[in-house]
């Protein structure tokens, strides 16, 4: 996924993912803190590959960083002010007791490139911003959640983590449906019903022929999903879910939006395999 892919995505999902992603992260509380801080830092690193901050600087354009009075005394030194004078200037009392903020947004050292005229001696917040690859990710769930507005590297982050949803078959099975070779391409629409995960009746199947390497791919992806969040068997997603009390008959691996797997598990007898998906915001099954 490219840079301009994720800034399309953040732009058109951001604000309708709110309340969705919020519940995602507020379940990470009951979640392996040391699997959830695992992933959160591989997410980070990765989104941080694709995106240069320079082409976005929206952070410095919405989000009110705090000071301490030792960034308060470092940068008024760097600009060859008293730090009374920086305060008097460019500060305003914050709601967090004894640190402050800007006056005015966007920020007044913010270039018309979108570079920082402090850069090397900004405030420690604004430094360690969006704060996803520090410990303990999901106690600032709150925090995550009003950054996915702000930031589309959080936007990615919290939304581009493989899931493992455990789905149940309908009346006919599974096999019957999408024929017996597998992986296959497969679409359709993943329904709640009944506290469980159901598909809409309605599957079409491509002829796509994957090889040995993208199969590799997404057999290992699903092991991590399954690792870091267990299997998801309700809808919406809002905390880790029991194994499906049936023996599954097939196992889906799906492609997130940032090419990675997920993985859907289709109730039956027969034994687990194998097949790429992709799971769209609206539950739709398209690579």
């Amino acid at each position: 996924m490219d840079m301009d892919s994720i800034f399309n995505d953040w732009r058109q999902n951001a604000e309708r993912h709110d309340s969705r992603n919020f519940k995602f992260l507020r379940s990470l509380k009951m979640k392996s803190e040391r699997a959830v801080d695992r992933a959160a830092r591989r997410l980070h690193e990765e989104a941080f590959s694709i995106i240069d901050c320079l082409q976005c600087g929206n952070c410095c354009k919405t989000v009110n960083p705090t000071l301490t009075p030792e960034d308060i005394a470092r940068i008024a030194a760097h600009l060859g002010m008293d730090a009374a004078a920086f305060r008097s200037e460019y500060l305003t009392e914050s709601e967090d007791r004894g640190l402050m903020e800007p006056k005015s947004l966007p920020c007044p050292f913010l270039a018309d490139d979108n570079r920082c005229r402090i850069y090397e001696v900004r405030p420690t917040s604004c430094a360690e911003y969006p704060h996803t690859n520090k410990p303990e990710f999901a106690t600032r769930s709150y925090m995550h959640s009003g950054n996915t507005l702000q930031c589309p590297a959080v936007f990615y982050i919290v939304e581009g983590e493989p899931k493992a949803y455990g789905v149940l078959a309908l009346a006919d099975p599974m096999e019957a449906v999408i024929g017996p070779y597998l992986p296959v391409l497969t679409k359709t629409v993943l329904r709640p019903f009944k506290d469980k995960i159901v598909y809409d009746g309605l599957v079409a199947c491509s002829p796509l022929v994957f090889g040995g390497g993208i199969e590799r791919m997404l057999n290992d992806t699903y092991k991590r999903a399954k690792a870091d969040f267990g299997i998801i068997t309700s809808l919406p997603f809002s905390g880790q879910e029991p194994e499906p009390e049936k023996e599954p008959e097939a196992v889906i691996v799906t492609y997130g939006r940032s090419g990675e797997a997920h993985e859907t598990r289709i109730g039956g007898k027969r034994e687990a395999a194998t097949f790429p998906l992709r799971l769209t915001p609206r539950g739709l099954l398209s690579l």
